[in-house]
């Protein structure tokens, strides 16, 4: 840490005191503004002296008049009181880099041809005559640094007498980069609300295509494994439109992706928009997108209640459903229990809904059936299904009766007398529902 007095602008021999890992250090300085020593600020002894060619190139002194290599104390501040890097030896002056050993700037002139046609020559090859605050213009010391008619030697960047530029051309040259940079970071700001809003309304599209799509492949008649493909493959779709579309944006909009403003303001455009369309509920699309993910939930959490409350009025019942076993028609087998049949039901088989959901829908639609028409939505209809399921299990009157064929093979029928009934196989998988035997003369079965 550096603490900076009244200096000759720049920083240039500002420098009162110097802070290096808790130690404080008073430094001193030559006529141009370089740092030349340390001094202990406990002890009041030299710790370190520095000496310059003209162009900079340094040598390092210790306390003991031994020549080192690097800072025994690790002061970076020594050439012209600029930063030092301590891998490359360059001196950073603010704007660019300057190389010490060369005599020469390591990039162009951020002014370009202001100060001269060589955009990387440092003071024009004449370092004693002249300095250069903040690596953009040579300017000319006042009155050829003589001591005894101006102590100060230079007035800041000020230079009325510069051979290049004529009166303040330092302080002409600042000027014009602040105002670069002030329009730049203006731009990117701009760019960033423009980009933002655009997020906004892009991420609204995204998800209703994205609803859209499950409900479509929820439909598809194909396997679980084929739909977990599709899926995979519309999302990295997808995510390769977001990025084309970021790019395209981006290079109208002509901003470095980088850039801190830029991307501080596109993040709170788009929150902004976000916080106010749920607050006002002014913007359709993000209303319609809400509604769609509230019904979609409260779906969910009626099969949720559903599946609680027939599991728990099953286990009530299952006592009703062993003695109902031992009717005079037959009996379960044993290796098959009430819950056991009660969860096959339940079983998802397509488009959401349950094996027994499922059968009563198609079985509902037959002509003169006697189970009623399914209504509602999915998780509703599963919910009539299983209630129906419920009824025969429970029925105190019903009969059991143990056959095969060669389309079901070995199965069990439970049925209520004169009334509908229910197929499963002997393993427990769950069939279908069926119509009374007796009402219609023959044996009506609905499976999946």
């Amino acid at each position: 840490m550096r603490i900076l007095g009244t200096c000759h602008g720049a920083e240039l021999g500002a420098a009162v005191a110097i802070e290096i890992k808790g130690r404080a250090f008073a430094p001193t300085h030559d006529h141009q503004g370089h740092v030349v020593g340390l001094i202990d600020a406990t002890t009041g002894k030299p710790c370190e002296a520095y000496r310059y060619t003209t162009f900079g190139e340094e040598t390092l002194i210790n306390a003991q008049g031994a020549i080192i290599q690097t800072s025994e104390v690790g002061n970076p501040w020594r050439f012209a009181s600029k930063r030092v890097d301590p891998e490359t030896g360059w001196v950073y002056f603010g704007r660019r880099f300057y190389d010490p050993s060369n005599g020469r700037w390591t990039t162009t002139d951020p002014l370009s041809f202001a100060d001269g046609p060589n955009l990387y020559a440092y003071l024009h090859h004449s370092p004693l005559s002249a300095f250069d605050a903040y690596g953009f213009v040579g300017e000319a010391y006042r009155d050829g640094c003589n001591a005894a008619t101006n102590p100060n030697y230079f007035d800041g960047i000020s230079n009325e007498y510069s051979p290049v530029f004529g009166d303040n051309a330092g302080n002409d040259a600042w000027a014009s980069v602040q105002w670069q940079e002030t329009k730049e970071n203006l731009y990117a700001a701009f760019a960033g609300c423009v980009h933002g809003c655009f997020d906004f309304l892009t991420s609204h599209a995204y998800l209703f295509q994205s609803l859209a799509f499950a409900a479509g492949c929820d439909d598809l008649e194909c396997s679980l494994e084929e739909k977990i493909q599709i899926q995979q493959a519309f999302a990295i779709s997808q995510s390769n439109q977001i990025a084309a579309t970021d790019a395209f944006v981006q290079q109208t909009m002509g901003v470095d992706a980088n850039n801190a403003i830029y991307q501080a303001f596109r993040s709170g455009t788009t929150t902004t928009l976000e916080v106010a369309s749920l607050a006002m509920g002014g913007y359709g699309l993000a209303k319609r997108a809400v509604g769609v993910v509230k019904a979609a939930r409260l779906g969910m959490l009626e099969a949720k209640m559903a599946k609680g409350l027939v599991k728990q009025e099953v286990k009530e019942s299952k006592k009703l459903v062993s003695a109902s076993n031992s009717t005079s028609s037959g009996k379960l087998p044993s290796h098959l229990t009430s819950d056991q049949l009660s969860e096959a039901g339940k079983v998802i088989d397509r488009g959401g809904l349950t094996k027994a959901g499922r059968a009563l829908q198609k079985h509902a639609d037959r002509s003169n059936s006697a189970f009623t028409k399914a209504k509602g939505s999915i998780s509703q209809v599963n919910l009539q299904g299983q209630n129906i399921l419920y009824n025969i299990l429970t029925h105190p009157d019903q009969r059991i009766k143990s056959d095969s064929n060669l389309k079901y093979g070995d199965f069990v029928d439970i049925q209520i007398n004169n009334g509908p009934g229910v197929r499963y196989s002997t393993t427990g998988n769950f069939i279908g529902f069926k119509d009374n035997d007796f009402k219609y003369g023959k044996f009506y079965l609905c499976n999946n």
